[in-house]
């Protein structure tokens, strides 16, 4: 719970992280993609696997 509490406020008070978190997690979005993102990452990661 501190660290929840902790990164809640880094967010909340510090924009230059807040808008770097934001950046990544676009980023995150574009590589992924929009839709079915869940199945495709498990896939992948079933295809590693075997």
């Amino acid at each position: 719970p501190e660290n929840i509490v902790q990164e809640s406020l880094e967010l909340l008070f510090n924009q230059e992280r807040r808008q770097q978190t934001l950046k990544d997690y676009q980023e995150m979005r574009q590589l992924l993609g929009e839709v079915g993102v869940c199945d495709r990452a498990a896939n992948e990661i079933f295809q590693l696997i075997n």
